[in-house]
């Protein structure tokens, strides 16, 4: 479930969607590795701790980076972070 939307300070004001996820931060982590290849997406750059797993990933002229986090007093469940912007790609094919 969506929960927020908003421009990531950290990101230069790149758009953000926040969300909960009702998997834990390995089955999060095992989703994600397998369905965003699937939709096209190219994952690359990730990182992980105990608490948090996340990437850098492209798209068809977009690029961007997700986070996971396990929910603050509950590991059963996790929020995810995700933020795109287009590239100079997705810009030109954008403006026709």
């Amino acid at each position: 479930m969506f929960t927020r939307l908003f421009r990531n300070r950290a990101t230069h004001g790149m758009p953000t969607v926040a969300a909960r996820m009702p998997l834990d931060l390995d089955q999060a982590t095992r989703f994600l590795d397998a369905e965003l290849p699937r939709a096209g997406f190219r994952v690359f750059l990730r990182h992980r701790t105990r608490a948090q797993s996340g990437a850098y990933y492209d798209v068809d002229g977009f690029s961007g980076r997700f986070k996971v986090d396990v929910l603050p007093g509950c590991h059963d469940a996790t929020t995810i972070a995700v933020s795109s912007r287009p590239t100079l790609l997705g810009r030109n094919l954008h403006s026709e």
